[in-house]
């Protein structure tokens, strides 16, 4: 048993005082992994300090449970657990009986106490009287509210009136008065503007309220009571929802309790939050002190390997139908305000004078930003609407600003663009004529962008919810993947598979998509429902698990219910459990008539009977089977939720990746299925696609490749928040790819490493798709030679060998001449040897000739043409002292992905080396836009080199000294170097030498190349990386 309790010196005065005998042989009997003792080492060292905030990151599964109960046996005083639930409330004692003494019937625990230690001796709840030395509590009992919601609506009701002076310019009487009127007259729309108040501020309560008018006397005493009982060590479990009014609370408890010690242990620090909540939390927990991320408790065994895999789906045709609707008013309101005769015109087409409302908007509007401004300044100000006009400018035909030319790839506008361009339109025109009609058409504008997600404010054009984003979210045909998943999970875990299916609800109502969504679309009870009429759930025997229904398959409800008898036996519960159900439905509803049947009991019934295999397949609700709930059998995880929040993607997918104790825990792999829908050929086609996207954001995982990854890169390399529907032509072929990694879980375990060393750091790296076909770079760069030189070498190896052989075969034959001198009729004999030589020398010179012809007409590959421009940005910014020299071409690395792209990063550097190089290979690597110099990289076409006669013909000339390169491409010189005369040619010489040969050009003096050349380039993004 490793002991990390220190000498009591080291722990403060104030609490060796509050120390409880009972603690007093508390230990955890099981060996602390490795990050668990630094953890606990810099705990101490903490303490040591005089510090009594400690921070702890570390994903689901952890072991940060361990890591609390093991300073509470170093401290050994009275400990207060606060938890956001009750099911994380009961895995407290689970986990407590471990630091139990194995035998302790002979242990003496003080005056008071002499016998066996119990649980129930240490553990208690708020019910106990007195509390126990440890008690745990959720965090709304100290939360309870006694007068809040009478406070808030007082406070509702002051902003209110502070809104209508701000709104209305009147008084406070005027104001008065208007609430007054509403209250008496419309009582509705008077309690949905006070609701509405209340919620804003219940937001910000924590800066606004009173604990005295907001806390029930029950709170107020149970915070004497633990002030009375001298708790010094309060724990915050899963502390990231400590942000809002559980965190005002949190810390008048910290005040109330004189001094103790606060330990916040989360997976999930919380993200996106404002200022002032970032700084509430902070506040009470302090800053980050350790965290541990997943993929190294992965490599260390401490949770199970996993990999991320996605299912897509179309739209079934009722929906797709309506999808299409939606997007119908909208496309006929761009050709009635555009004019479909103006759409898809060319440019020498616009000459007319009269145009269609919108496209006179555009027209007026560029040429205004032509006279005032330029294109090239407002586009450094104004990159967005810049776009959208441009492209739409290209699209309607009208007269291109001279300064800016897009390349086809490029004229298209997107929904997006027409969105920016129309609120402009309606905001800026319409909104302000005094025209009815105009007017008129301003609403018909918003009711069309709503559909499509898009709301016209004040403020601003602003992305709100849709119609289309439920229909995707909700579509029927994502209960019908989760079947298709299960069934090919199946075919290689068989009776081991565990798998779980998450929704955001049981049921709703979805009236606003009447006749496409019914009630339970998107819910739990349709997917089981679905899921029952597979063939795969005779396998499985599904069972749904929500808030208000435990349901059963009816193949299995009599072997369920009996075991369920017996675990309600076990629980120390003594009331009856009965099965209904309805005519035509495949499964039953387990219920009882007792109040202790609650989801707290039946949740962990069902994840015992799930572990047993009577049921290898459970849906529920993310309420349920996220945060706090653990099956460490579960290998499969099923996402049907529209949650992106970074805090609950990594709780749910933090379920799957603890690790089971016995054999079947060996060489675990879980895999985390999305299934998202999507309709490629409409604008907003791909809403739940980015829904996805969203997800992955600041998630790592495995890649094909074996890199770990953050972001939705780690699915699949095709994968980016910039994805064209293109990508999605054919997704079966995606799904089969993911199909073909669910069934190598081995294959995965090995790409994770486990047990391997890791250096625990980010690192970034660009990735680089759809790059121009491979041609032949000057073959004398790779000799550092220039080129006449390099011709002149191989000349002359090639001469060399009529020289050797010459002159040998001279020698030779001067000698024979000698001796046979006088002999008459041999002496002929005397040139054979020159003869011979020259023979020879044919031989060797064509062998030579073949050899380096062939290495001369050997085309880069792409791996070595990216590591060249690589080691040219290198060289650059180390001559400009920007990167050490320390840092050589063995930390720059190429690796190639499934689908061709490649990655290029550098390893074992400092941050600010590793920055400014990815930022600067980014920029060369960069399609052109409006870069102020560009350097040209030379090649030879490879149909110069393709057959036996053409290379014979380009190699002579290239000896020769005759080959003429063409420009094959221009790339930007990047800004840290641009910026410099200095900078310029340092990149110049290092491309020079690693590249192409080619000079930098400022394109003030060619713009020309600038519109020749314009979004041409490799499609690129930036990834981050963990090792």
């Amino acid at each position: 048993m490793l002991s990390t309790v220190k000498p009591s010196a080291e722990i403060p005065a104030d609490f060796r005082a509050a120390q409880e005998p009972l603690l007093a042989d508390l230990n955890f009997r099981y060996p602390m992994r490795g990050y668990q003792r630094e953890i606990l080492d810099l705990v101490n060292d903490k303490l040591a300090r005089g510090e009594r905030e400690i921070h702890i990151v570390a994903p689901p599964g952890a072991g940060k449970t361990i890591i609390g109960l093991q300073m509470i046996s170093t401290l050994k005083c009275p400990a207060l657990i606060l938890c956001p639930n009750t099911t994380i409330q009961s895995q407290w004692g689970g986990k407590l009986d471990l630091f139990l003494p194995i035998d302790s019937d002979e242990q003496n625990f003080g005056d008071n106490f002499n016998g066996k230690l119990r649980l129930e001796q240490l553990l208690g709840t708020q019910d106990d009287k007195p509390l126990k030395p440890i008690t745990v509590l959720t965090y709304q009992v100290l939360s309870t509210p006694g007068r809040e919601q009478e406070y808030l609506e007082k406070l509702a009701h002051n902003s209110w009136v502070k809104e209508l002076i701000k709104g209305r310019s009147g008084g406070t009487g005027e104001a008065e008065l208007r609430i007054l009127e509403i209250f008496q007259n419309n009582p509705k729309a008077y309690q949905k503007e006070i609701s509405r108040h209340v919620s804003r501020l219940r937001k910000r309560l924590a800066e606004e309220m009173d604990l005295n008018e907001v806390l029930h006397p029950n709170a107020i005493e149970l915070l004497q009571t633990l002030r009375r009982q001298k708790f010094k060590l309060v724990l915050f479990d899963e502390c990231h929802h400590l942000t809002d009014y559980w965190a005002a609370i949190m810390q008048h408890l910290v005040k109330h309790l004189d001094n103790p010690i606060v330990i916040g242990l989360t997976g999930t620090p919380p993200e996106k939050k404002s200022a002032s909540q970032e700084l509430r939390y902070l506040n009470l927990v302090g800053d980050i002190d350790y965290q541990v991320p997943t993929p190294a408790l992965v490599r260390e065994k401490g949770l199970a390997p996993f990999q991320d895999l996605v299912y897509f789906v179309e739209p079934t045709k009722k929906e797709f139908d309506f999808l299409s609707e939606q997007h119908l008013e909208f496309h006929q309101l761009i050709e009635e305000l555009c004019g479909s005769e103006y759409l898809d015109q060319s440019a020498s087409a616009a000459n007319e004078i009269n145009y269609p409302p919108l496209t006179q908007y555009i027209f007026d509007y560029s040429q205004k930003i032509e006279t005032e401004q330029g294109f090239s300044k407002f586009f450094a100000k104004n990159t967005e609407i810049a776009s959208a006009l441009i492209r739409a400018i290209s699209k309607l035909g009208l007269p291109r600003p001279r300064s800016v030319e897009f390349s086809e790839q490029l004229t298209q506008p997107t929904l997006e663009d027409w969105m920016i361009i129309i609120e402009d339109f309606a905001s800026q025109k319409l909104k302000l004529s005094n025209s009815e009609k105009s007017h008129k058409l301003y609403e018909r504008i918003r009711a069309a962008t709503r559909k499509l997600g898009f709301a016209i404010t004040e403020q601003g054009l602003r992305k709100q919810a849709s119609p289309v984003d439920r229909v995707l979210a909700f579509s029927e045909a994502k209960p019908k993947a989760v079947a298709e998943i299960l069934a090919i999970e199946y075919r290689v875990l068989q009776d081991r598979l565990r798998a779980v299916v998450v929704t955001d609800f049981e049921s709703m109502s979805a009236t606003a998509v009447k006749g496409v969504l019914n009630q339970e679309s998107g819910g739990a009870i349709a997917a089981m429902r679905i899921l029952l009429t597979s063939d795969i759930s005779t396998y499985l025997n599904p069972c749904m698990v929500t808030g208000s229904h435990l349901l059963v398959d009816n193949r299995i409800k009599d072997q369920f219910l009996e075991a369920a008898r017996e675990f309600v036996k076990e629980a120390g519960y003594n009331f009856e459990l009965s099965l209904s159900s309805k005519a035509g439905d495949l499964f039953s509803a387990l219920s009882s008539t007792s109040s202790a049947w609650e989801s707290r009991l039946y949740v962990a019934l069902s994840t015992s009977l799930f572990e047993r295999g009577i049921t290898k397949c459970l849906i529920g609700t993310r309420g349920l089977f996220g945060e706090g709930w653990d099956s460490q059998a579960l290998n499969t995880l099923i996402d049907l939720t529209t949650t992106t929040s970074p805090v609950s993607v990594k709780q749910l997918r933090g379920r799957s990746i603890r690790i089971q104790n016995d054999a079947l825990g060996l060489r675990k792999v879980a895999n985390n299925w999305d299934v998202v829908c999507i309709a490629p050929s409409l604008e907003k086609g791909l809403n739940d696609y980015q829904r996805f996207v969203r997800k992955h954001e600041g998630y790592f995982g495995i890649c094909d490749d074996g890199q770990i990854e953050c972001g939705v890169g780690h699915v699949h390399p095709a994968f980016s928040e910039l994805t064209p529907a293109q990508v999605f032509a054919s997704i079966d072929s995606f799904n089969q790819e993911m199909a073909g990694r669910a069934l190598v879980r081995d294959q995965i375990y090995d790409l994770w490493k486990i047990g391997e060393p890791y250096k625990n750091r980010l690192f970034d790296c660009i990735e680089v798709a759809k790059l121009r076909k491979l041609a032949l770079t000057p073959p004398h760069i790779r000799y550092n030679s220039k080129y006449k030189e390099h011709a002149k070498q191989i000349r002359a190896a090639l001469n060399g060998v009529w020289g050797e052989y010459f002159a040998v075969g001279t020698l030779i034959s001067a000698a024979v001449a000698f001796f046979i001198t006088g002999l008459g009729p041999l002496a002929w004999t005397a040139v054979l040897p020159a003869i011979a030589a020259t023979v020879l020398a044919s031989a060797k010179r064509k062998a030579l000739f073949l050899k380096l012809k062939k290495d001369l007409c050997q085309p880069n590959s792409q791996e070595s043409s990216l590591l060249d421009i690589a080691y040219a940005v290198l060289a650059a910014l180390q001559q400009i002292k920007l990167v050490p020299h320390t840092i050589g071409k063995e930390n720059i690395h190429a690796t190639v992905r499934s689908d061709g792209s490649y990655r290029i990063f550098i390893d074992t550097v400092d941050a600010d080396s590793s920055k400014y190089f990815n930022q600067s290979l980014k920029e060369v690597l960069s399609p052109l836009s409006n870069q102020p110099y560009l350097i040209a990289k030379y090649e030879f076409a490879l149909a110069e080199i393709v057959s036996p006669e053409e290379s014979d013909r380009f190699f002579r000339k290239y000896i020769s000294g005759r080959a003429e390169p063409r420009i094959g491409s221009y790339h930007a010189v990047p800004n840290l170097l641009a910026r410099s005369e200095k900078g310029r040619l340092a990149f110049q010489e290092a491309w020079n030498k690693y590249v192409s040969p080619g000079f930098v050009i400022a394109t003030e003096t060619k713009p020309e190349l600038l519109n020749k050349y314009f979004g041409i380039g490799p499609s690129l993004a930036q990834r981050l990386l963990w090792e």
